[in-house]
């Protein structure tokens, strides 16, 4: 239904409404409201030139507009979903990327994309993309009731682990699918499709790998991924082991893109 084309005479009121409805900045949309053909298109729109700064000082910066769901260190096989619900690292990545990540000083942060929010994802930092893995998975929403109810939510459901190296050591970007918001598309890896009703969802061990040749070079701020609509992005990095990283976040806080996230400090 979000591809059917809008009337241009109606465009302006239903995008307007919408905007109204989830708090879009329409302004710093790159094309003015008439020229969306549809709904999903909408979704999808590019920001305005320099309506993000990027922080070139900070290690690490938002790669999307959202609000911070959880953050902290990893430990052991557990990441934190919420206070008092964790889910496995080993099924969330894959198994081939525990075998590198084997006694690292880890981080996770994830951050939730709301409909009204920007969909693009950017580069958080300078890093090179070495594979993926694209877990089929259900589409349950992601939002703050579901994530508070649902044990283990972001290992069911769809996602695509892109994962590689920062100048720490490993680092990984997911895109985790959600209800209406199965899509999740790369422009460098016109290969990947999402959202296939013939894939078996929800086990760790069904997956599809690919590395790539040559490597993937991202620079901070960098287009990355599109969601076709709200989601969530969890970042996992490597720190050294003679260092901590200190979040400039609060669970619920809203960022921009190109915000600072945090920093490195000695132990």
């Amino acid at each position: 239904m979000a591809n059917i084309e809008v009337p241009v005479s109606l465009r302006p009121t239903v995008y307007g409404t919408y905007a109204s409805l989830f708090g879009v900045k329409v302004d710093e949309a790159e094309k003015p409201l008439i020229e969306y053909p549809s709904l999903a298109a909408f979704f999808c729109r590019r920001l305005k030139k320099d309506a993000r700064k990027i922080d070139d000082a900070a290690p690490l910066v938002s790669p999307v507009d959202g609000k911070v769901i959880y953050y902290g260190p990893v430990t052991g096989d557990s990441l934190e979903q919420v206070k008092g619900i964790n889910y496995s690292l080993t099924h969330f990545l894959g198994d081939n990327e525990i075998k590198q990540i084997e006694n690292k000083n880890l981080y996770h942060v994830g951050i939730y994309l709301s409909p009204g929010d920007y969909h693009g994802i950017h580069s958080p930092c300078q890093w090179t993309i070495k594979e993926r893995n694209h877990f089929p998975g259900y589409l349950f929403p992601v939002a703050k009731v579901a994530v508070d109810n649902i044990p283990g939510l972001f290992a069911l459901n769809e996602r695509v682990v892109l994962a590689g190296q920062w100048r720490h050591g490993f680092f990984s970007l997911t895109p985790v699918g959600a209800s209406n918001v199965g899509t999740i598309e790369m422009d460098f890896d016109k290969g990947l499709k999402t959202n296939n009703q013939n894939d078996k969802y929800g086990s760790p061990e069904n997956y599809y790998f690919k590395s790539y040749s040559p490597q993937i070079s991202q620079q901070k701020g960098e287009e990355l991924a599109f969601f076709k609509m709200g989601s969530t992005v969890i970042l996992i990095f490597e720190v050294p082991k003679d260092q901590k990283f200190e979040f400039d976040l609060k669970p619920g806080q809203s960022v921009i893109l190109g915000q600072s996230i945090g920093k490195l400090e000695k132990k």
